[in-house]
């Protein structure tokens, strides 16, 4: 569906029965809805950068984003893609601090924003309120967690097949928009070992690809060499 064919109760449905607010309690999630705006952001922009000021959650409703961490002295690297109904950005209200993540547009993205001083109002309604963004600290600290995990893959088609299967997943549309130096940069391999998965894969019928795309064929199998059984 077109972005701008999108209309507020459709947005409201979609973030209701995805990610982060499908698990919450309907009078929650309801709240939410009700206080966070509807924004379009175009590709390739900055929604909020490491040491930004602090500022509310982001939730996406349709498009591609990518979140990006490092170290305070480093500069962001392309960590992982974010998931339609997914939501990031709770740490400022969490430890009054600012941000430690980059959130960044790959496509055109419709976004949903919570702003702060929403987020500190129903606190200050409801202490529960507090527990449920907590929950959403610990599901994208899951999340992080398993790019660890594939990261320590020591065979770099592995971790190339297990990164694109997990941004198939969360983005949801095909193809994937992802040129070969984000594949590199969120598998940590090199341009040589990602055109030569890539060729690998597609010889194998499992994918197709362009520079800047990769368009999935057979995730089964695709799985089964990211898992090591194949």
């Amino acid at each position: 569906m077109p972005y701008k064919t999108i209309t507020r109760s459709q947005a409201d449905e979609i973030m209701a029965r995805h990610g982060w607010l499908s698990t919450e309690g309907a009078d929650f999630r309801q709240e939410v809805l009700q206080r966070a705006q509807l924004i379009r952001v175009g590709a390739r922009q900055i929604v909020y950068h490491f040491g930004g000021e602090l500022g509310g959650l982001y939730g996406l409703v349709r498009g591609v984003i990518a979140v990006g961490a490092s170290p305070p002295d480093s500069a962001p690297r392309l960590t992982m893609i974010g998931a339609i109904g997914n939501w990031t950005g709770e740490g400022c209200f969490l430890t009054g601090e600012p941000r430690r993540l980059e959130l960044r547009t790959v496509s055109d993205c419709l976004l949903m924003h919570l702003p702060l001083h929403q987020m500190e109002e129903m606190a200050k309604n409801d202490p529960n309120a507090i527990r449920a963004f907590a929950r959403l600290l610990m599901a994208n600290v899951d999340e992080l967690l398993h790019v660890i995990h594939v990261l320590q893959y020591a065979d770099p088609a592995r971790r190339i097949a297990a990164m694109l299967l997990r941004a198939g997943s969360r983005i949801g549309e095909r193809p994937l928009a992802l040129s070969q130096a984000s594949i590199g940069e969120m598998s940590n391999t090199s341009r040589k070992q990602v055109n030569a998965a890539l060729a690998r894969f597609a010889e194998a019928g499992w994918l197709k690809h362009s520079y800047s795309a990769v368009t999935i064929l057979d995730a089964a199998r695709l799985h089964e060499f990211a898992a090591g059984d194949v």
